[in-house]
């Protein structure tokens, strides 16, 4: 498992912010300046143990996560973090997160659960290394809950409630001053509450054309990484994080694969599948989803591009062999 050299230069940064020269920076946490500059390159779990402490060490602040969280700027999470600001709302941010995640970090774990009112979101670290992992859990907490602000009136209320699975450090206050809301420690995992109307409140600084050319961008580098996979499988997964399946922009699409929309119907027709199975395939999920939710069935239907409840109602017949009723009630 991995990490992005970004978190490197985020405590880089945050060094030199403090009266660090960069080659003291880099010479005290054992990276070579070729490494910084290489924003495909990756440290093991292990490597970014030793980073952390030795970071620690050098400004004497146990609490280092926290400074990192609240102060790297988004553009730190290079294209993944200029794209989630750049979404409609926070349910599109979080969709888009958990899709490109991995080219920040592999291994670590983020869910999202909705509860009658609240959401929650869940962090957790696939390895522990003392001091490191509260790091990690410091810094991503406070990532979120600035990222999270970026969609919020600014009137908003702030978080319910935030969790951490670590004991209470002697630094404490300064959880207070970063959350400003009640902070708990100790606990079963690292979670934040909120309310869970903010996932779906419309952003207004949101910039469509910006967020199409940077998802582009985000899907090359992912294939980059992943390695080849089939057209088909590619399209399920952006389907799959697709947040309006009632206008599906297959110019979009087919340049997220790198093809032409005519190239990618040739493509998928020689792996055996079309294009309007897959966008059936997506639409079906995304309206089993809702219906477990226990969402409007109109709603639903208009969602996944069907304007009359009836046409929806003989679609998902044929997709599932049952009615949107029947599913719901078996749930």
């Amino acid at each position: 498992m991995f990490v992005s050299v970004i978190f490197v230069r985020a405590i880089v940064s945050e060094l030199q912010s403090r009266g660090f020269s960069p080659a003291h920076a880099l010479a005290g946490i054992g990276v070579r300046d070729d490494q910084l500059n290489d924003l495909r390159a990756r440290f093991s779990y292990a490597e970014m143990d030793r980073v952390i402490e030795k970071a620690i060490e050098l400004t004497g602040d146990p609490g280092l996560g926290l400074s990192i969280g609240m102060n790297a700027p988004e553009s730190m999470l290079q294209v993944l973090g200029h794209l989630i600001v750049s979404c409609r709302t926070l349910r599109d941010a979080w969709n888009l997160f958990e899709r490109y995640v991995p080219l920040v970090a592999e291994g670590m774990s983020w869910n999202l659960v909705e509860d009658n009112e609240r959401a929650r979101f869940v962090y957790h670290c696939p390895v522990a290394y003392g001091r490191s992992t509260r790091f990690a859990s410091e810094y991503a907490m406070a990532m979120a809950v600035r990222i999270a602000r970026h969609f919020l009136p600014a009137n908003a209320e702030h978080a319910d409630l935030v969790m951490f699975e670590h004991p209470e450090p002697e630094y404490a206050a300064r959880y207070d001053r970063v959350f400003l809301c009640p902070v708990r420690y100790g606990q079963p995992s690292n979670t934040l509450i909120f309310n869970r109307a903010f996932l779906d409140l419309p952003q207004v600084h949101a910039d469509p054309a910006m967020h199409n050319a940077l998802r582009d961008m985000a899907e090359r580098f992912l294939h980059e990484l992943e390695g080849p996979r089939s057209t088909a499988d590619r399209v399920r997964v952006l389907l799959g994080y697709e947040g309006d399946l009632a206008n599906i922009d297959v110019i979009k699409l087919s340049r997220s694969v790198g093809l032409t929309p005519r190239s990618l119907r040739r493509r998928l027709a020689s792996e055996g599948v079309s294009l309007t199975t897959l966008i059936d395939e997506a639409r079906c999920r995304l309206a089993c989803e809702e219906l477990r939710r226990e969402g409007s069935i109109k709603a639903i239907a208009e969602r996944v591009g069907f304007s009359e409840p009836s046409a929806f109602h003989r679609a998902f017949k044929r997709w599932t062999g049952q009615t949107p009723l029947e599913f719901a009630r078996r749930g």
